[in-house]
């Protein structure tokens, strides 16, 4: 057997150089290729040839005709590459003029862009430290956010980078190369200069190169073509396209007009479905017609994005569908049993009859009947041996002590037995009388303290006043209540003073019966007399202060008037005023006893005692208890069942998302028949949801999940609705279990629902082709149908009453009492109703997530009419711009569902006077947070024409559903 080497042997050097050819096509043009899946396909081709014909020549060395099987095989190898590239080839996803673009292309300047962003966010942080808390790391950073807002590359306002956008972007940068426009590498230097502040070195941009996987050549080139697709822009677009380009005055006066022109108007509303017709249905050619021409826009929006009121819409936004288990209130109500006459009166006597605990806290009031007024002694208090002395002679009356509560008062008049020689001098006391008389109360009953501890020093009346500033806090507090009593006690009796001596001395002795009552046989009076004098005449100090200060005689004159409430008193003893014992044990104390007993505090310093307000428990008390343990019992069994049907149904989600590979797995369908057979043996309530948008789930009377309430730490308020939670969960993401609540209010106060729900299907946004894609899509089509059948019908009848107000003077109530609707006999009535002032827009308020600071000024946006609830920007056109006082236009709703017929009644201004006052409050308020808002919806309205007249000029066209976004991940 021959060597498979002897064909090599005898044929060596024409192997040899084949072999060698082979190995430079490998190397050098192979070698260029990183990855074989991006071979160009001509190489492929080549290749394939060069393979094919090598193969064939060494077949045909052997028969003596290699250069025959040679080109055979090329061309068999040229067939096959040319097969694999027809094979291969990647449709188009965007057709235009000039050139269109796959699939691979597309994504490939998706990615571009991402990197260009990418780049100019990194790059504007460099050189910041990271973690750094300091206040000029953190002022580096915001300055940085500020350069990457300004400087990242897109042509809408989020700066999302969509398919749409990303060929806006190629769109401009063939328009630029038309024109000539070129970015050299020193402008793409300036640029990176610029957007990191200059502090971008040459290892810190190798750095993000390598993060970015990109060479340093492509980062460049990528750059360049970002750059210039945005200068491009700038010069296509109309100057005020740009954010940093300020608005005319006229501009703002607009605005300002718009917000502050007031009208009011009458107005009638013409349904157009008043005048459809149910015996006239389309046919099926007819919807899908009308489908074909506007299922590319939503409802009232361009295909482009731009609004435009009245156009019909079918694009179809996403749908979910979902499944939840619900606790329903009164279901659960009647399962937890009958309340009983027991456990009511056992409420009722919690609620209603508690028993207040009589004994007082410490330092509290004490009771009128109380026997004495404790006090917390104080420095100036702990005397034993004379607090025990007047304990004696409490006990010798003892039916005064058990009556009155000044005793304590009185008890401390004994001491001053002993210094009543020292006393004697009490003239210069009662010349300062009227020094007490100008200080407040509390100072002026501090003297009662003194003059019980002057005595133990045995000194001069200047220890006196240090003793009533250190019992002036609590002292005064029991004689002040006893003293207020009797003088308004008095006031009452007899408002006529007696006649009183003028001596000092005399005025001390007709004092000291107000006080002693209780110390009948103590000889002790004056002093006593003295100390309850002056609390007296502390009472109508604050009638006259500035008298008593000026005058020595006025002095003497508000003495009388202190000594008056003991003369008021001795009427009922006026046997002897001059005698001390005989007031004490007279009749007075036996009157001021009782009365003291009735308002120890004084007529003006207490209301009036009060009055029982416990309700009888009759039958609607009991009623309302019943409800009360009712609800409580459900509210709990509630809590109970949700949290174990919680607990059930999200032990079968983490049993679906183990995989089919687990031998645990649960599918959903599964899922859904053991949560069925859950609800029934739990009183529970399971639903399934149609497809819906989240806006029908927000709005649905027959579907409440989408009104709940789910607990979220990230929302501001601690809350936000279940609508709000699936709009921030991903989207494809099923069987993802959470608990919500809906709160419901009835007659006998607030209920609770309580939810487990998750979704179990989602449905993309698109475009439907037919008009049976789904249900809804037929539903909404033929809807529209009617209405523009009927829309004409409308208008009609509007202008026909329209021109029926013009040729009447008449209000229009009165005009239009007799017509109708539809102006058959059978229809309805119309309604006029009175819109009240209104303006073409208004501000309302933001709510502020912060309670100390004020609320922000909302959003502009147009004003809510009543009566015309639904209207839009061509009914405001008309009624501000088109119409004056005393014109009637016609005007309809945003949809064209409806046509009004309105009449305006006043605007304001109305005359050259009051416009130049409004002109004048306009040049004050000066620019407006209402003006930007305004001012940036009327540059977005610009720059969207321009894009879109450039798309068309170009005749750029999306295939194959390419409208899609890209996500950093992704890229």
């Amino acid at each position: 057997m021959s060597s498979p080497f002897s064909l090599f042997r005898r044929h060596q050097r024409v192997l040899m150089v084949v072999t060698t050819g082979l190995a430079m096509i490998s190397f050098v043009l192979l070698g260029a290729i990183q990855d074989p899946r991006d071979m160009p396909m001509p190489l492929v081709v080549v290749f394939l040839a060069a393979i094919m014909g090598g193969i064939f020549w060494l077949a045909g060395l052997s028969r003596g005709k290699g250069a025959d099987w040679g080109l055979t095989g090329v061309v068999i190898g040229v067939a096959l590459g040319l097969a694999m590239i027809w094979a291969g080839r990647e449709p188009n996803a965007v057709t235009m003029e000039g050139g269109d673009l796959k699939s691979s292309e597309l994504n490939e300047l998706m990615q571009n862009r991402q990197i260009a962003n990418n780049f100019v966010q990194m790059a504007a942080r460099a050189g910041i430290p990271e973690n750094d808390e300091s206040e000029a790391a953190q002022q580096a950073l915001t300055e940085a956010g500020q350069r990457i807002q300004q400087n990242l590359f897109g042509f809408n306002r989020e700066r999302e980078i969509t398919s749409e956008d990303v060929v806006l972007g190629e769109v401009l940068r063939r328009e630029a190369t038309e024109m000539g426009m070129s970015i050299s590498d020193d402008v793409v230097k300036k640029f990176i200069t610029k957007i990191s502040g200059g502090k971008l070195t040459g290892p810190e941009f190798s750095k993000i190169r390598r993060t970015l996987r990109v060479s340093e050549t492509s980062l460049i080139e990528i750059l360049r073509e970002e750059i210039l697709s945005q200068e491009a822009a700038r010069l296509l677009s109309d100057p005020i396209l740009s954010s940093q380009t300020p608005l005319t005055p006229q501009n703002d006066w607009n605005f300002f007009q718009k917000l502050q022109v007031k009208q009011t108007a009458e107005l009638v509303s013409i349904p157009v479905s008043s005048f459809e017709s149910d015996s006239v249905e389309p046919t099926d050619e007819e919807l899908q017609a009308l489908l074909n021409q506007y299922n590319k826009n939503l409802p009232g929006f361009t295909p482009e994005g731009r609004p435009e009121e009245g156009r019909p819409g079918f694009y179809q936004m996403p749908k979910m569908e979902l499944a939840y288990l619900e606790a329903v209130f009164d279901d659960i109500k009647a399962t937890v049993g009958e309340v009983t006459d027991e456990e009511i009166q056992k409420r009722y006597e919690d609620e209603y009859l508690r028993e207040v605990p009589e004994a007082a806290p410490a330092g509290d009031m004490p009771s009128p009947g109380s026997s004495a007024i404790p006090a917390p002694a104080l420095p100036a208090r702990p005397q034993t041996p004379e607090a025990a002395a007047p304990a004696k002679s409490t006990e010798d009356s003892p039916s005064e002590k058990s009556e009155e509560k000044p005793a304590p008062v009185k008890e401390e008049a004994p001491p001053k037995e002993e210094p009543k020689k020292e006393t004697t001098p009490e003239e210069p006391k009662s010349e300062a009388a009227p020094k007490e008389e100008t200080k407040p109360e509390p100072a002026k009953e501090a003297p009662e303290a003194p003059k019980e501890e002057a005595p133990k020093e045995e000194t001069t009346s200047e220890p006196a006043d240090d003793e009533k500033s250190q019992s002036s806090i609590v002292t005064p507090l029991g004689k002040l209540q006893f003293v207020s009593l009797q003088d308004d006690e008095k006031k009452s009796e007899d408002p006529a003073p007696a006649e009183t001596p003028e001596d000092p001395a005399k005025e001390t002795e007709a004092k000291a019966p107000e006080a002693p009552a209780k110390e009948a046989p103590s000889p002790e009076a004056p002093a006593a007399k003295e100390a309850d004098a002056k609390p007296a005449k502390s009472l109508e100090a604050p009638a006259k202060p500035k008298a008593d200060a000026e005058q020595p005689a006025e002095t003497k004159k508000a003495e009388e008037k202190k000594a008056e409430p003991a003369k008021e008193e001795k009427p009922k003893a006026e046997d002897s005023p001059a005698e001390e014992k005989k007031p004490e044990a007279g009749d007075k104390p036996a009157e001021a006893k009782p009365e003291m007993k009735a308002n120890p505090l004084g007529d003006d310093d207490l209301p009036p005692a009060p009055e029982s307000n416990v309700p009888a428990l009759d039958d609607t008390l009991k009623a309302e208890l019943r409800e009360d343990i009712l609800r409580e019992r459900t509210h709990a069994k509630i809590t109970t069942l949700m949290d174990d049907a919680y607990a059930f149904v999200r032990d079968l989600s983490g049993k679906y998302r183990l995989g089919k590979i687990d031998e645990n797995y649960v599918s959903l369908e599964e899922a859904t028949k053991q949560i069925k057979k859950y609800a029934e043996e739990n009183n529970l309530e399971f639903i399934e949801t149609p497809f819906l948008t989240l806006n029908e789930l927000r709005t649905s009377e027959d579907y409440p999940i989408g009104s709940a309430f789910v607990q979220s730490f990230a929302a501001s308020r601690g809350l936000q609705t279940v609508v709000e939670q699936l709009q921030q969960s991903i989207p494809t993401m099923l069987f993802n279990v959470n608990q919500a609540r809906r709160f419901n209010f009835g007659d006998f106060g607030a209920s609770e629902s309580r939810f487990v729900y998750w979704k179990t299907g989602f449905k993309e946004a698109y475009s439907p082709e037919t008009i049976d894609d789904e249900p809804s899509v037929r539903e909404q089509v033929t809807k529209v149908w009617k209405q523009q059948q009927a829309g004409p019908a409308a208008l009609k009848r509007a202008e026909a009453l329209q021109k029926l107000l013009l040729k009447s003077d008449k209000p229009m109530a009165d005009a239009l009492a007799d017509e109708t609707v539809t102006g058959d006999p059978d229809s309805l009535f119309l309604t006029v109703r009175e819109t009240g002032e209104f303006t073409m827009l208004t501000e309302g308020a933001a709510q502020s997530t912060n309670p100390f600071q004020p609320q922000q000024p909302g959003m502009p946006r147009y004003s809510n009419i009543p009566g015309a609830e639904d209207v839009g920007e061509r009914f405001f056109n008309k009624v501000f711009e088109d119409m004056n006082v005393g014109d009637v236009g016609v005007a309809p709703n945003s949809d064209g569902s409806a046509y009004y017929l309105v009449r305006i009644k006043s605007r304001t201004p109305d005359s050259p006077e009051e416009v130049n006052e409004l002109r004048a409050d306009f040049l004050n308020q000066g620019q407006q947070f209402a003006y930007l808002f305004l001012g940036e919806q009327l540059r977005n309205e610009y720059a969207s024409n321009w894009a879109r007249d450039l798309m068309k000029k170009y005749d750029v066209q999306f295939l194959a559903n390419q409208r899609d976004s890209v996500s950093p991940e992704e890229s």
